[in-house]
């Protein structure tokens, strides 16, 4: 297909601002030298500077997509998108959380339809049933009294407010939870006119204590309370401590979400009825309330917020609050995340879980209460859900981003760390419509052949290594409707041609997915000046002479080079439509800058590179 002249108000300068924010977030990488953790930071800065740029210079995300549709084949951009993005960096360390930055940030801005799970929680409550709402969970990485997961939570059956009383439950998994050994639920029962609601879970370390905090509705006297009780072990509680009384609604702390740092008790909570999200804070005792109704500035639109959560994290404070449209109410509600940034400005409410579309699913009619725990990058999302026939469930999702998660599908086989999932699959078989919405990583083994036809259960920007593990093993993928595959061809692997090919889901429906085919890492040195060069099976290009490049050939549209020098010498990139280089001039190499990145952004007749 011959490929259309790019005209409009996307030019060569956009193009050119475009390849100087990559070259900055390369020099924030040098800068930052091989210290991951530094190198991350830099890296997430970079992220959010060229952002911030791209929206200065009214660049919007459906022209980019634009200009890059118009140079790669077939015209369909996000496959591209995500091959330029994706894989393993071959050059260093340095790299690689580069790399995790801008696949996630191509990954949040897609579909959350996996988000919801397909199966409950398992916990029984002491009334015998599954139906648990209003979660707060915390990790304790060396554990804490024999258990790392601790959550407070209410049984809720139907809805039935005598029961809504506050409880503790233990995890060594997060997949099998119980009670501690030696305490008996709940913590207090309904009181006399009322009920309980809303409980939250905080721990003192300076204390090394856990506190449960809940929300006493005094309905006969229209009187709010939050109370708490605290435990050194986690089996033996302290009597109810009234720290919060309301005479009226209108001064109600609903949903309180605490934490406690410098010193004192910071709490989240929703005032009710569109009054949005309020902040608080409370003396280190508990016993002084030093200010209790300060707004927070979230832009709700017409949303009304309706209980919350928050945890302190490396970002700031990450909450996840639950609100309905005009209309609705607590029990038709979705969840939402918003950030509040260590400068305090916060960003407008995302959604990252909604109501099940299936009409039979226990999270169908309404998003409750959720908890949102994040261990190193990993969140997970323990979420309360209301069903269409009010049965009340307590469930689980979790992700590399907390508006990309993944729903768990078994109790069973799900994973703690999402980036350890992975199966065996033993030659010869041929895979139809394989379902990998619990899988990361698919190791095949035996004698034979593998042919994968088809692959289901993914989500926009999923991403599933396949791994040839034995001498003679050949795994076959299928081009087609399914795979976009190189030279659009059938491809095969085997252990002397490419042990690990990605796929990555390129549609919401799961079912379209493009291979990034990862080489040996192989490396070559150069000595004279590049026409045409094959770099088939490249990864890396050294030289100590200097050079001239001038063009390349038989590279695969997503396809990394990375060009090092080893001594003084330089490296000249010549501008041409082979080969577009920052300022659409010669780029000079030379060793202040060590490296530079080439990324195929065309393959075949009209193959072209860009230097980033």
């Amino acid at each position: 297909m011959a490929r259309k002249e790019i005209k409009g108000p996307i030019n060569d300068q956009t193009l050119n601002n475009t390849n100087s924010n990559f070259i900055e977030l390369y020099k924030e990488y040098i800068e930052a030298g091989l210290n991951a953790a530094d190198a991350r930071k830099k890296a997430t800065r970079a992220v959010a500077d060229s952002t911030i740029a791209k929206d200065t210079a009214e660049t919007t995300r459906e022209e980019m997509l634009a200009i890059i549709r118009e140079q790669t084949q077939n015209g369909d951009l996000a496959p591209e998108i995500a091959q330029a993005r994706g894989g393993e960096a071959t050059l260093g360390e340095r790299f690689n959380s580069v790399d995790s930055q801008l696949a996630q940030t191509e990954t949040s801005l897609e579909s959350i339809e996996n988000a919801n799970a397909q199966v409950v929680l398992p916990m029984k409550n002491y009334l015998g049933n599954y139906e648990n709402i209003h979660p707060k969970v915390l990790h304790f990485k060396n554990g804490w009294n024999g258990y790392k997961y601790w959550m407070a939570y209410t049984p809720y059956p139907s809805g039935a407010t005598q029961h809504e009383n506050p409880c503790i439950s233990v995890s060594n998994d997060m997949r099998k939870w119980g009670t501690p050994e030696g305490m008996t639920n709940p913590l207090a029962y309904a009181p006399n006119n009322g009920y309980n609601s809303d409980t939250h879970l905080l721990y003192r370390a300076d204390l090394d204590r856990l506190e449960v905090w809940w929300r006493p509705v005094d309905d006969l006297n229209k009187k709010y309370y939050i109370v708490r009780s605290t435990s050194l072990n986690g089996v033996d509680w302290t009597e109810l401590e009234t720290i919060y009384t309301a005479d009226s609604h209108a001064e109600d702390m609903l949903s309180p979400a605490a934490i406690f740092e410098d010193g004192k008790y910071k709490v989240w909570y929703c005032a009710g009825y569109a009054e949005g999200v309020k902040y608080a804070e409370l003396n280190s005792s508990a016993s002084e309330w030093l200010f209790t109704r300060e707004d927070v500035n979230i832009d709700w639109g017409n949303l009304s917020a309706w209980h919350i959560d928050v945890i302190r994290t490396d970002k700031g404070i990450e909450m996840a609050v639950c609100a309905y449209p005009p209309g609705g109410n607590g029990s038709s509600a979705d969840l939402y995340y918003v950030l509040q940034r260590p400068d305090g400005t916060l960003t407008k409410p995302k959604l990252m879980l909604k109501r099940s579309s299936n009409p039979n699913a226990f999270d169908s009619k309404s998003i409750y209460r959720s908890s949102l725990l994040k261990e190193g990058n990993n969140y997970y999302l323990f979420y309360s859900s209301i069903a269409n026939d009010n049965r009340r469930a307590l469930s689980l999702s979790y992700g590399i981003e907390p508006t990309a998660l993944n729903g768990i599908k078994t109790i069973d086989r799900f994973e703690t760390t999402p980036s350890s999932k992975f199966v065996y699959i033993t030659a010869p078989a041929a895979l139809t419509n394989y379902d990998v919405s619990n899988i990361d990583d698919i190791f095949v083994i035996g004698n034979g052949k593998v042919t994968i036809n088809s692959l289901k259960g993914a989500y926009r920007g999923k991403k599933v290594s396949l791994i040839v593990n034995g001498s003679n093993v050949e795994i076959e993928l299928k081009h087609g409707s399914n795979f976009y595959l190189p030279y659009q061809k059938d491809y095969y692997m085997s252990i002397k041609e490419d042990i690990v090919t990605d796929l990555i889901c390129i549609t919401d429906d799961g079912d379209s997915w493009r291979a990034d085919v990862r080489h040996k890492n192989k490396e070559i040195f150069v000595r004279s000046n590049l026409n045409d060069y094959d770099v088939r099976g490249i990864d890396v290009l050294f030289s100590s002479n200097s050079l001239t490049v001038n063009s390349l050939k038989n590279g695969r549209i997503g396809q990394r080079i990375d060009f090092v020098l080893q001594s003084s010498a330089t490296i000249i990139f010549k501008y041409s439509d082979k080969l577009i280089t920052p300022n659409l001039q010669d780029y000079t190499l030379d060793i202040s800058k060590v490296g530079v990145t080439l990324i195929c952004t065309r393959e075949g007749e009209n193959e072209q590179w860009r230097v980033f």
